[in-house]
């Protein structure tokens, strides 16, 4: 299943107010069967990126992803990107150490808001 590509955007609201270790997702989009989102996670002083698939059973998603969050001024972007398998024992994939949180206040955080945006190039999806 070659060809099969979206990107997950969503501005996410009171990111500033994160405590450690809470999540915020963006809401489930539906592409090519599965539900995906955007997970943010503030884990000591860094933000957390990932990428969530709802897959079940015996199904497997293989994944090209590339992550990035966007600056208030637009003119600067964190990004990273890799390859993953999705399936029921590994949902969820990204980064914990996105970004340091006091560049992302500095840099990022647009009255507590915040762009992210993930592309996803499925590579082969298994058990569907």
């Amino acid at each position: 299943m070659v060809g099969r590509e979206f990107t997950l955007k969503y501005e996410f609201e009171n990111v500033g107010s994160l405590a450690d270790m809470q999540y915020l997702y963006s809401p489930a989009e539906e592409h090519f069967g599965l539900k995906w989102q955007i997970k943010l996670k503030r884990k000591d002083q860094h933000l957390g990126m990932f990428l969530y698939a709802d897959v079940d059973n015996n199904e497997e998603v293989h994944t090209y992803r590339a992550q990035k969050l966007i600056s208030k001024n637009k003119e600067i972007t964190c990004s990273n990107s890799g390859t993953r398998v999705f399936k029921t024992s590994a949902v969820d994939w990204g980064w914990n150490k996105f970004i340091e949180w006091q560049t992302l206040e500095n840099q990022y955080l647009n009255d507590g808001k915040l762009e992210a945006e993930i592309y996803v190039k499925i590579i082969k999806m298994t058990g569907f």
